[in-house]
């Protein structure tokens, strides 16, 4: 997906973040100090405040009408996230603007994570808080453009289209903009013999949109989404509104949701929004047994390896080495000493796949370990998840000499499995 896409799809969720900082005020939060934690809150979400992010992702709440559902489209990525929900998430072709392209949650690109992060790092809220003002700034401007559309009763005049309407703002932001996202600041362009390059709305490339359009087409005059924001309504008309009992109940709900996660609300990235410490703990153990299952399923698995198979292959060779010397056992033997080989790699697969078990446990356990704390007072890294030492210096031994057989030449084996590795 376009890195363009994705930052206008920052900046609706930004705006909408702006929104509940301006709720959040109504209700007596300091700005001074909240401000910029509220917005984070909002957008990346805690157990105490749901996401906007996550309702965009998922096409609920006021972004159920900014997606077309589609069937499942064959072989297309990201089809495991989508198997629960039976149907593809389209981005409206009017959000885009690129018709010869389609874009759906869960595409390469088009996931919480590829929006969320940038440079590795969450979006922090005083960039989110940068994004709503632009957005602000250039709402302007096209709200400007809207009226010039519109007829003097203040409808849209006869035969015209909500398209028709955001093509026509479009073409009025290119001019005005200089074909810029933002509206510049600087001295004017110019062309290639010095004079000032003039912009026509002919100009305009097909894809083009300024910093905000998206937020303009969802929840601007006209709203997609069929309510729009107390910041970008300029007569209060579409704005959703509460009574004075809905909102003391929410901020009731609210503040019992933080007080049941604790000082900070901190949540990890492997879980979901809004959902318990028991269950946290749930996932957590369930994560941790299928761990040491996976881990004793290979250790029975380097067991019968390193014990059984070994002894077997041994009597083997014993039994080909001694008929060596008979053309019809010579493929025997080959083929013996091919099997060791293969033996002696799969036993390397085995332990490896232990070792790397054995330091690291799932992710679910590491992310409620970060929440609740370690039960141990040793480091988090040095945890492991093995049984006994005993144990493990039993299986150590057993496959100490696990690659060495006895009898025939070393000249001879070293031959066949160099061959065989190659």
């Amino acid at each position: 997906m376009p890195a363009s896409l994705v930052q206008e799809i920052q900046n609706t969720l930004a705006i909408h973040c702006r929104e509940i900082v301006y709720q959040a005020k109504a209700k007596g939060a300091k700005m001074d100090k909240q401000e910029m934690e509220i917005m984070f809150k909002a957008f990346h979400g805690t157990e105490a405040h749901a996401s906007v992010l996550d309702s965009f992702i998922m096409g609920t709440g006021l972004y159920s009408e900014a997606f077309d559902k589609a069937d499942i489209d064959v072989n297309r990525a990201g089809n495991q996230d989508r198997a629960a929900d039976g149907c593809m998430l389209l981005l409206k072709d009017l959000l885009h603007c690129d018709p010869s392209s389609n874009f759906a949650v869960h595409d390469p690109g088009f996931s919480r994570e590829a929006i969320a992060v940038v440079k590795g790092e969450r979006i922090a809220g005083r960039n989110l808080n940068d994004k709503a003002m632009k957005v602000l700034a250039n709402y302007k401007y096209a709200l400007k453009f809207h009226k010039q559309f519109v007829d003097s009763r203040d409808n849209n005049p006869s035969g015209t289209k909500l398209a028709d309407m955001l093509l026509f703002v479009r073409k009025k932001m290119f001019v005005e903009f200089r074909g810029c996202k933002n509206r510049p600041t600087g001295a004017p362009p110019k062309d290639k013999d010095g004079n000032e390059k003039e912009f026509t709305e002919e100009d305009m490339p097909c894809k083009w949109v300024f910093n905000g359009y998206m937020a303009f087409a969802l929840f601007g005059p006209q709203p997609i989404a069929g309510e729009t924001f107390s910041s970008l309504s300029e007569d209060g008309k579409n704005v959703a509104t509460k009574s004075r009992a809905a909102a003391e109940k929410e901020e009731a709900a609210l503040k019992a949701r933080e007080r049941a996660v604790g000082t900070g609300g901190y949540i990890p990235e492997q879980y979901r929004r809004c959902v318990s410490l028991d269950y946290k703990a749930q996932s957590a153990f369930m994560a941790q047994t299928e761990h040491n299952n996976s881990l004793q399923t290979y250790r029975e698995e380097l067991y019968r390896l390193a014990l059984k198979e070994k002894d077997s292959l041994r009597q083997e060779f014993e039994m080909s080495q001694a008929m060596a010397s008979l053309d019809k056992h010579a493929k025997w033997h080959h083929d013996i000493i091919r099997r060791m080989s293969e033996l002696r790699r799969s036993i390397r697969k085995y332990q490896d796949k232990i070792i790397e078990l054995e330091e690291n446990k799932p992710e679910q356990t590491q992310a409620f370990h970060d929440q609740v704390g370690c039960f141990n007072k040793r480091r988090k890294k040095d945890i492991e998840f093995s049984t006994t030492p005993t144990r493990r210096e039993e299986v150590s031994q057993m496959t100490e000499n696990s690659t060495e057989f006895e009898g025939g030449s070393s000249t001879e084996n070293e031959q066949y499995v160099q061959t065989d590795d190659e």
